[in-house]
């Protein structure tokens, strides 16, 4: 699991830290930088999953040398990695970076990348990267790092390390479980619309053959009805796993059927009739908005490894706001427990919101929100811990709650509903 991540000079970002749990939220006005935020963590795991090692079935399917050629093409920077995201105000000389610290039964992992202009690389960009690990809780650090002592215009750290001689098996393992969740962080802006196949768009595309449900589902969601459509035959068991998943949500959900003559998918309900058996039948048009929401998530958390972190913009978005005390307690069942997987949690979320309500349904996870505020000044997004800053508010008097200790840690206590009174009031939000 992910526990912390930093990004530097990305965007409006000039530093900015945030710890995960489970579930994270971000808070903060239109324009405040949450966008930005996800945007540099999907940018970094999109770097990460182009820079993957040559595969047994690349070895198999074109030549040992085509296979390497092809894989460093992927891993080269291109000037649209760095120059677009840099923050306005930074320096020539100053690199965005990416750092992470991640964990899981195995040990733990902290990774940095740093993405700079260097006059020996044209119309390009350069990179350094180190990784830093120990196997179990107490076992001794080791460090691997590439591009520091000469100029690299590529990804090649992730496979360094795989084809490391002087790296144990166990050290690799860890590394490369680590890289593989890294190249999984998938950002969302789940629209109705295009979760309905009302709206379209060109990409990406969805190959019946070979659903990769976390990439072809798209930003928007557009391709939901379509892989449903081809899921049944093509990947039975996540099919089956997202019936029941949603099934929990919606007990009134009973499943989806093709349309054979339509060629689309027909949604199926059992709303209680007095006729055994009888099932009401919807086209995706007439089928809630919150549910297609949730279903799009379903989805996502029931392939069999589900994408480490899911990036989800606005999701109060087409979700009924009496429903969101159900909806959000279903997401932290899709998260799971922290010993529920071997990487920690099945999967994480980072959420984003605009609504008071989603951010009651985080009164006991206090240190899991982030306020985000944009100083005009320096045209940078200001990024604090919610419970850092109501301690303070707290302990000045300026906002009425308690402090508890717990487990060496500091607690705010607040009421759901005074959470909503200081978003209104511009205490928070």
């Amino acid at each position: 699991m992910f526990q912390e991540i930093r990004l530097r000079n990305y965007r409006t970002h000039r530093d900015t830290r945030v710890k995960f749990g489970a579930i994270s939220l971000l808070i903060g006005n239109n324009n405040s930088g949450k966008t930005n935020l996800l945007a540099g963590i999907r940018h970094f795991s999109q770097l990460v999953a182009r820079a993957r090692p040559v595969r047994e079935q690349d070895r198999e399917e074109a030549t040992l040398d085509d296979a390497e050629k092809q894989s460093l093409e992927r891993a080269r920077l291109r000037p649209g990695d760095l120059f677009p995201h840099r923050y306005r105000l930074a320096g020539k000389d100053e690199p965005i970076g990416f750092e992470c610290r991640w964990s899981c039964g195995s040990g733990t992992v902290e990774y940095l990348v740093e993405l700079y202009e260097h006059p020996r690389v044209e119309n390009a960009a350069a990179c350094r990267e180190r990784v830093k690990f120990r196997c179990g809780e107490r076992g001794p650090w080791n460090e691997v790092g590439i591009g520091w002592d000469s100029v690299v215009n590529a990804l090649e750290l992730r496979t360094t390390v795989a084809e490391s001689k002087r790296l144990s098996d166990e050290e690799k393992r860890l590394c490369a479980w680590f890289f593989g969740d890294m190249a999984q962080a998938f950002a969302y802006h789940l629209q109705p619309s295009f979760l309905k196949g009302d709206a379209k768009t060109s990409w990406p595309t969805v190959k019946p053959e070979r659903l990769v449900i976390a990439s072809q589902l798209g930003y928007e969601g557009a391709n939901l009805q379509e892989i449903l459509l081809y899921a049944p035959e093509t990947d039975e068991r996540t099919f089956q796993r997202f019936i029941a998943s949603l099934r929990r949500f919606d007990p009134s959900f009973h499943g989806i059927r093709r349309d054979q003559r339509r060629g689309q998918v027909v949604w199926e309900f059992d709303l209680g009739h007095d006729i055994p058996g009888r099932l009401d039948e919807f086209p995706p048009a007439a089928v809630s908005d919150g549910l297609m929401k949730a279903a799009a998530v379903a989805l996502l958390t029931a392939v069999p490894h589900p994408p480490a972190l899911i990036l989800i913009e606005e999701i109060e978005n087409g979700v009924n706001p009496g429903n969101i005390h159900e909806f959000m307690g279903w997401l932290w069942q899709a998260a799971g427990s922290p010993n529920s997987d071997g990487r920690g949690y099945a999967t994480q979320f980072v959420l984003t919101s605009h609504s008071p309500s989603v951010l009651r349904e985080f009164s006991e996870n206090l240190d899991q929100v982030y306020t985000i505020r944009l100083d005009r000044h320096g045209f940078k997004s200001d990024v604090r811990n919610l419970a850092e800053s109501l301690d303070v508010l707290i302990g000045i008097g300026a906002v009425d709650g308690e402090i508890e200790e717990r487990d060496g840690k500091r607690v705010v206590k607040l009421p759901r509903y005074a959470l909503a009174e200081l978003w209104y009031s511009g205490t928070i939000g």
